[in-house]
């Protein structure tokens, strides 16, 4: 395993526990008020460190205008998205779905983008169609209400199973897009000073009233801002600057079974062999895909 995947599954650690904290803080906590608290600190600390180390920023061009944006975009997406999954389904399956999701996501983004099929190798495609049908199997524990939430509202289930997909594939284009600007020659600390800019402006327009939360759920904000995201963000990005999209999508499958671990500490949650099942399932072909990849990564 090479350092930058050492890096992801640091990552993987520290946000599996951060979504159960997350799905436990968000019952009593408005979306918005999450997000412009929590990021505005993240956003606060990567820009303190970028004007520290005054490194020499890249030509900010219109293709590296447009890939910030596009950064900007796909990181409101990501979060927006999370948390409204997180407030409707088992934290370990939200992140069974969005990290089931994200290797077939990105390998369709970077198909589009090569424009190209050659990459759609017999392998890819048949891990891709497993993925698919473990993700039928989380959906059908959340539905039936075997999950560690128990029986839910069909209509809630649904809906955060969908947003569960959709972070997935904003979390596909993140990777796709950091990689890119980490080619142009942008350091760590560069691009996470640009990323949350979109994000905070859509919060703080949809976050009156915030002062309560804040005045009551301060410190669990500051927590997460460095425990769940400064530092494992920071994991994260240095993986992806250090290994190909598609290896880090397949190493963060194995969040789920550590989400699931955490959430043996949160009373509000039962132990469900059915959420086990389901994981596991995800689990096997998150080691398909590893094998699959380093296969295609050494034929290319």
């Amino acid at each position: 395993m090479n350092n930058g995947l050492v890096f992801i599954m640091a990552f993987d650690i520290l946000s599996a526990a951060q979504s159960v904290w997350l799905g436990s803080l968000l019952q009593g906590v408005p979306v918005e008020h999450s997000l412009l608290a929590i990021f505005s600190i993240v956003a606060l600390f990567f820009l303190l460190v970028t004007l520290y180390r005054r490194d020499p920023w890249p030509a900010l061009g219109r293709r590296n205008l447009a890939l910030f944006v596009g950064l900007n975009l796909g990181t409101l997406a990501t979060w927006l998205f999370l948390y409204e999954s997180l407030q409707f389904v088992e934290p370990a399956m939200t992140a069974a779905v969005l990290y089931g999701v994200n290797p077939i996501a990105t390998l369709l983004l970077t198909l589009a983008l090569a424009g190209s099929l050659q990459g759609l190798t017999k392998g890819r495609l048949l891990v891709s169609v497993a993925t698919v049908a473990s993700m039928w199997l989380v959906a059908h524990t959340v539905l039936q209400g075997n999950s560690g939430l128990g029986k839910q509202d069909s209509a809630s289930s649904l809906y955060g199973l969908l947003m569960a997909v959709l972070t997935g594939c904003a979390m596909a284009l993140v990777n796709l897009i950091s990689k890119r600007i980490y080619e142009q020659g942008y350091q760590l600390h560069q691009l996470m000073s640009m990323r949350f800019f979109l994000l905070i402006a859509f919060c703080a327009l949809h976050g009156q009233g915030i002062g309560t939360s804040v005045a009551n759920n301060g410190w669990a904000f500051l927590t997460i801002a460095l425990l769940g995201n400064i530092i494992p963000l920071y994991f994260l990005q240095k993986g992806i600057s250090l290994s190909e999209p598609s290896q880090v999508s397949y190493v963060l499958l194995l969040t789920p079974i550590l989400v699931f671990a955490f959430q043996l500490f949160d009373s509000r949650l039962t132990l469900s062999s059915y959420s086990i099942l389901a994981i596991l399932v995800v689990l096997s072909f998150a080691i398909i895909g590893l094998k699959v990849e380093k296969n295609a990564l050494q034929k290319a």
